[in-house]
């Protein structure tokens, strides 16, 4: 059980890590209170070595007082580390890899390649939607960790041996459950699947966290299509002004906040007074926001774009793209029975496949795809879904294949059995 805190161990680990095709990844880190997490920890695997590594101990920083402008601080004393998870022959091994991308891509500046998740190929291979970490241990490691470390301070040094142990289970085991699920796709043939689905969560884009797009972060639902605009202005103050000082969007402005105040004119609000008083931004900000809503009305003045819907200008759909809406309840009227038989065709596919449901379509890519049918920009139209569901559930749209319950037999021990099944079926 190795710490790794200096340069010289750090490129000794490295060197042997590189021996190896894959290399199991997970991080500890503190994020409640902040905007960018702090990293505490490092864990890596391969066949031949676990170890972690202590970013603290190299001066690791994603944010700090004294260089918020410029970036993380410290990451240059971690280049050897850095090059290695570059190595495109090295497979990065991780379980639910999001969070850990954003890390590593905001200390690099670059995405790890190539990566293979756990918790997709997981999906993939018939074990739920979104299987947590533990689940997997015990379904192939057959194998149970104790929980009592979660909420353990990752920042407290010196890191106590016992909680160190419990960091590093989370790639111990991750190097058997990486080579089990990575078998059965090359037994079922859908190496191509995860390979296209890694593709996606490589993608710097999420990553970059640009202000203006900080809107899709609030409910469609929640938004009046003639303060769009302003909703879009306010998001933009808040969120560069979270990364300016490291705290959470909701420490700076509510979103429920943010849209009452977007609902005000920008010419009602000239001066701190004008803003409610119980629309919670702090007191210092309430200037520095005054001050932006002038300069941002200033340039839009000749479109009058601060007091009209620009949804039109942005292509929005408010009907069918609210990555929050999840009921018929908020669903145009037309599209509600092809939405039912697009359920039904997924539960069937899922089944029969044993893939989750929600890595094949999400409520959204059902909405989408029942709205604007062989026109959508939509996934379930590409690679795999395609042939999976997305090709059917649009014969289906046209009535050119319609679904039925049938029934079929199978042998349960020395019985034989009947049960009811959906089949999709030419017209």
């Amino acid at each position: 059980m190795e710490l790794i805190t200096t340069p010289e161990t750090l490129y000794t680990l490295c060197q042997k890590a590189r021996t190896s095709n894959y290399l199991a990844l997970d991080t500890e880190f503190i994020q409640d209170k902040h905007y960018y997490p702090k990293l505490c920890l490092i864990q890596v695997a391969t066949d031949d070595l676990v170890a972690a590594i202590d970013p603290l101990a190299f001066g690791i920083e994603l944010w700090s007082e004294a260089n918020r402008e410029q970036g993380p601080v410290g990451q240059e004393k971690m280049q050897d580390f850095w090059n290695l998870l570059r190595e495109p022959q090295i497979t990065k091994v991780f379980h639910a890899a999001r969070n850990d991308l954003e890390i590593f891509f905001r200390l690099m500046g670059e995405v790890p390649q190539p990566v293979f998740d756990s918790q997709v190929a997981a999906m993939v291979c018939g074990h739920g939607d979104t299987v947590s970490y533990l689940r997997l241990v015990q379904d192939i490691c057959k194998k149970s960790i104790a929980k009592s470390s979660r909420l353990y301070h990752w920042d407290k040094r010196p890191i106590e041996m016992q909680k160190l142990a419990y960091a590093l289970n989370d790639v111990t085991y991750l190097r058997d459950i990486y080579k089990s699920l990575k078998a059965k796709l090359i037994e079922t043939g859908r190496e191509s699947w995860i390979e296209e689905e890694m593709q996606r969560i490589v993608d710097p884009t999420p990553y970059t966290k640009p202000p203006q797009e900080a809107w899709k972060h609030i409910s469609i639902k929640e938004i009046d299509k003639g303060n769009f605009e302003r909703v879009k202005l306010l998001s933009a103050w808040r969120e560069g002004q979270a990364q300016r000082v490291n705290l959470p969007r909701r420490y700076v402005m509510r979103d429920i906040d943010l849209l009452r105040l977007a609902s005000l004119a920008e010419k009602n609000l000239q001066d701190e007074s004008d803003i409610p008083n119980d629309i919670s931004i702090a007191k210092h900000l309430k200037t520095n926001l005054l001050n932006y809503i002038r300069k941002e009305a200033n340039t839009h003045a000749t479109t009058g774009a601060l007091d009209q819907s620009d949804s039109e200008k942005e292509n929005i759909d408010f009907e069918s793209y609210s990555e929050s809406t999840k009921s018929n309840a908020n669903t145009p009227q037309g599209i509600v029975p092809i939405l039912e038989l697009f359920r039904v065709l997924l539960s069937q596919r899922a089944h029969d496949n044993g893939v989750a449901h929600r890595l094949i379509a999400t409520p959204d890519d059902l909405r989408q795809l029942a709205h604007f049918g062989e026109n959508a920009d939509s996934r379930l139209l590409i690679g795999w879904r395609a042939d999976l569901f997305g090709r059917d559930a649009l014969r289906l749209m046209k009535g050119e294949a319609a679904l039925t319950i049938d029934t079929e037999q199978y042998r349960h021990g020395d019985q034989i059995v009947q049960r009811r099944v959906v089949a999709l079926i030419d017209r």
